[in-house]
């Protein structure tokens, strides 16, 4: 009922994401990267603040999984990447836009001791800019931007307890998510920043860090496995609201 989604059959990223009350185009055409498209980068590349490398696409099937009175779903099924699935899911009388998304870890490429770390994400460019942020915590919304905290420290990403908001002058969107490792913009980072990214809303869930060698005490190194007998099946599932421009913390969370 409230928005109208195109997939591009190629990859099963999404080419359009509209709401119908508005018109409003969420997708920001003019980005680099596709819309839900799985990306990552090395420790060495986030720790030098380079944008994120597109991962091979892969081949896509679009489906119709569901197309009843409540639900209207499309599946994606992929050959050639680690993304091996996305579901997206529309809800009658729901004002949300539901993405699923099916990481494959058999299917990441081995990552040696030299390399340290490589994180997944997948890329969502919105078409916001010079956007203010909230960023919920147990308690209240955080707007790290402009409430005046004192802090010593600042970390460019967003550790999130269930929904994400940034909004421009044309509006915002609301994403809340409970799997993801963190929400960064534009790049990822580990290192401190004098300031949070908010000039282009290109947002980077953080779905999986892959790390295969471990140096251990007396300098050897050797394959380890984090989480050993544990389904190599990852979900993430993102819920998506586009909102006016001002902020209403009782509708977000």
């Amino acid at each position: 009922d409230a928005y109208r989604v195109t997939i591009d059959p190629a990859d099963g990223s999404v080419a359009s994401l509209v709401e119908k009350a508005t018109g409003r185009e969420l997708v920001d055409g003019a980005s680099a990267y596709r819309f839900n498209r799985l990306a990552s980068d090395t420790k060495a590349q986030y720790d030098a603040r380079n944008p994120p490398v597109a991962e091979p696409g892969g081949s896509a099937t679009v489906t119709v999984a569901s197309d009843g009175p409540l639900v209207a779903e499309l599946a994606v099924s992929r050959s050639g990447t680690p993304l091996v699935e996305t579901h997206y899911r529309l809800y009658r009388g729901e004002d949300r836009v539901e993405i699923e998304n099916v990481l494959d870890r058999d299917l990441v490429p081995y990552v040696p001791n030299a390399t340290v770390t490589r994180a997944y994400m997948v890329t969502m460019p919105f078409d916001l800019h010079d956007f203010d942020i909230r960023s919920e915590t147990t308690t209240r919304f955080l707007d790290p931007l402009a409430d005046g905290f004192a802090r010593d420290t600042v970390f460019d990403w967003h550790d999130v307890e269930h929904t994400l908001a940034f909004l421009d002058a044309a509006g915002g969107v609301l994403v809340a998510s409970d799997a993801v490792t963190a929400y960064h913009f534009e790049t990822l980072s580990s290192l401190a920043a004098a300031t949070w990214t908010h000039a282009d809303a290109l947002l980077l869930p953080r779905l999986y860090d892959r790390t295969d060698e471990y140096q251990y005490e007396d300098g050897s190194i050797a394959p380890f496995t984090m989480e050993p007998d544990t389904s190599p099946t990852l979900r993430f599932v993102h819920h998506l609201r586009a909102v006016p421009e001002v902020f209403d913390p009782a509708a977000a969370s």
